[in-house]
């Protein structure tokens, strides 16, 4: 089961993280630029 898992990794002070999409995300952020425009009103 799940908490099972959880834990064994609690017990062996390890993470179990995927960080693909953290870094997918930081890589955008690195790549982009802000572009001000005017004030957009619904």
């Amino acid at each position: 089961s799940i908490y099972r898992k959880f834990g064994a990794l609690i017990r062996a002070e390890v993470s179990d993280v995927d960080v693909a999409p953290l870094r997918l995300v930081a890589d955008a952020f690195l790549c982009g630029r802000f572009k001000f425009v005017e004030e957009f009103y619904e």
